[in-house]
């Protein structure tokens, strides 16, 4: 009996073995008649195939063509996801096509359009409406507001090129040419408002004596920004001059310039615009006013100015503003007052600070690698991360200075309500920064690589912290202590690995942004997650809040994976390995074949994996 029982458990572990580690059947096959060019997973997880002559859009659960669309020489390059909406743009041999990405259906060519050539277009949510501009065969500009919902053109502009457009809470549109400023009503085509930008009238507030037309003087560069919640939208124009030196007969200088507009009436807010040396650079907005670059007595300062008529001053010695070295790309306020960050050059920056009492910044700047990502205020101690290194601030004698600096990535640093996790690329171990204290503590003991790669994410999960690379995963507890150190044979070429990389950085960072933790919004799917959650909320059109559901169940599917990677173990033959992160052991595997270069797609977020094979067949797996 005691024999029998042993046999019963043997065959229990052998079954339990086989389901945690078996071999993944694919959920769709598809066999193709072509040669498959390529194959792409887009922002809404959407899988695509082109074979050369047919684009097709095919169910993962099913292998079934859902839509199918012809175009001859169609590169993944010219098919775009248009931002904020399931349409798909397709740029083809010169001319343009806009797709319904659940469909398939044709909502607008260019031969129905006065546009041959596309240079610029947006797409308005609230309305589904889009604005595109570009040049008909004549070369002449024109500037086009279509519904994509009946078809029908409802304002159009010729001889003008597109800056920017924006769509305000109420549906109209507010949008800047080259030579205007217009409020339209997306529904009726109304046109409520319109106002001149003048050259001219600019040029000779900038003072530049100098005819309009001359060679000496063009405007290189515009922008229109909307104001986040004032009725209120700015217009920047750069201006470059010629100036010619003895020791540098091509030497250019700039100037930017912004004019506002009241949103309501058209009108122009300030006397005079604002002005600054340099190339043009972004508005910052506070709800004390605004921040940014200001001309006083030919000195560039940086100031925080009042939203009325003067731009009235409130930093720096009799308001005229602080002195910033190089270009102020960002700020973050604080309960003391405010961070200002400048580039100064490639790469690195200063940090300054000034304080909310007095409007005085402290002595010096703090020298900073890599470009802001956050500030985090813990009072009497600040953490600022850049995409090179984190930098802890304490308040000392009532100016802030440095105690740690940390080689690191804003991938490389994760925090629970307490602690700061940081893995210091140099030393190679976890740090943790206490956030009521300050206090900075060597976690983990140095960490010892099998492979080549290079650790490239931390994460917490409720056993510890996970680091990992492609190749190797680590799970320590939250004391320090190593839990286990996974090591899985890498591919025999490098190359195998690239596009499972991009996939789990782009989960990554869309992971972190769910969590309000810290992540690199460099990442389309972040910046399309970031825009419906903030700009789309009132978001009624049916195609439109499909498109904003479809990114919120995304966001589901990563918490319901959130305790699951994947690796490609190599060999004679690839492997592609889903990975529990409590145990560090595979729970399912699929075989890539016996190809040096598997030609295979993984999206991350749900767990498709689709692989075409030698022989033309597409299978799909689900992980």
């Amino acid at each position: 009996m005691k024999q029998l029982k042993n046999y019963i458990l043997f065959f229990l572990v052998c079954c339990s073995t086989i389901l945690v580690h078996g071999q993944g059947s694919p959920v769709s096959s598809v066999k193709s008649s072509d040669i498959i060019q390529w194959h792409h997973i887009t922002v809404l997880g959407q899988y695509l195939l082109y074979n050369g002559r047919t684009l097709k859009s095919i169910s993962p659960d099913t292998g079934e063509i859902v839509w199918e669309g012809s175009f001859s020489g169609l590169s993944k390059e010219s098919l775009k996801i248009i931002s904020g909406a399931p349409y798909f743009l397709v740029e083809n041999g010169g001319s343009f096509t806009i797709l319904d990405a659940n469909t398939g259906e044709v909502k607008l060519r260019s031969s129905e359009s006065p546009i041959q050539v596309l240079k610029k277009y947006n797409y308005f949510p609230l309305s589904n409406h889009i604005l595109i501009s570009g040049k008909d065969h004549e070369q002449k500009s024109y500037t086009v507001l279509k519904s994509l919902s009946s078809g029908k053109i409802m304002w159009k502009e010729s001889d003008n090129e597109l800056v920017d457009a924006h769509q305000l809470e109420n549906g109209d549109i507010v949008l800047s040419s080259r030579k205007n400023v217009y409020r339209i009503n997306p529904e009726s085509g109304e046109q409520l408002w319109k106002s001149n930008i003048s050259e001219e009238k600019a040029r000779k507030l900038l003072g530049f004596e100098i005819i309009i037309g001359s060679n000496k003087v063009k405007i290189s560069k515009t922008n229109l920004i909307k104001h986040p919640s004032k009725p209120i939208v700015y217009v920047g124009e750069e201006m470059q001059k010629s100036e010619p030196t003895p020791a540098d007969p091509n030497n250019v200088l700039y100037t930017m310039h912004y004019v506002a507009f009241d949103l309501n009436t058209g009108n122009y807010i300030w006397k005079e615009p604002l002005t600054a040396a340099g190339k043009l650079r972004p508005l910052l907005f506070t709800e004390e006013g605004i921040i940014s670059h200001k001309m006083i007595n030919f000195s560039n300062k940086v100031n925080l100015m009042q939203y009325d008529s003067t731009k009235t001053g409130m930093w720096g010695n009799k308001k005229n503003g602080v002195n910033v070295k190089g270009t102020l790309t960002n700020f973050s306020n604080i309960n003391t007052g405010t961070f200002l960050f400048s580039q100064y050059r490639e790469g690195s920056g200063f940090l300054y600070f000034v304080s909310k009492e007095t409007g005085m910044p402290d002595d010096g700047e703090i020298k900073l690698d890599g470009d802001l990502n956050s500030i985090k205020d813990f009072g009497a101690n600040v953490f600022v991360l850049t995409s090179a290194e984190a930098t802890v601030l304490k308040l000392i004698d009532a100016k802030y200075k440095v105690t740690e600096t940390i080689e690191t990535s804003p991938s490389l640093v994760a925090e629970n309500e307490e602690t700061i996790f940081i893995y210091d690329v140099k030393e190679s171990m976890i740090k943790a920064m206490n956030k009521k204290t300050g206090a900075l503590i060597e976690l983990s003991k140095k960490i010892k690589l099998k492979g080549k790669e290079d650790i490239t994410h931390i994460k917490l999960i409720k056993e510890g912290i996970i680091l990992n690379s492609l190749q190797e995963i680590f799970l320590f507890g939250y004391s320090g202590d190593i839990k286990y150190h996974k090591y899985y044979e890498a591919p025999k070429k490098s190359d195998v690995t690239e596009k499972l990389e991009s996939a789990l950085q782009l989960r990554h960072s869309y992971e972190n942004f769910s969590n309000e933790n810290f992540a690199n919004t460099d990442d389309e799917l972040v910046l399309e997650f970031c825009k419906s959650k903030i700009e789309y909320k009132n978001v009624t059109i049916p195609i439109s809040k499909k498109y904003i559901e479809k990114l919120d169940e995304r966001l589901g599917q990563i918490k319901d994976n959130q305790h699951f990677t994947y690796v490609i173990r190599g060999g004679e033959v690839n492997t592609f390995m889903k990975i529990n992160l409590s145990t560090g052991e595979p729970v399912e595997e699929v075989s890539l074949g016996s190809e040096k270069r598997p030609d295979y797609l993984i999206d991350a977020i749900t767990g498709y994996l689709y692989l075409i094979t030698e022989d033309k067949i597409l299978k799909v797996f689900k992980l």
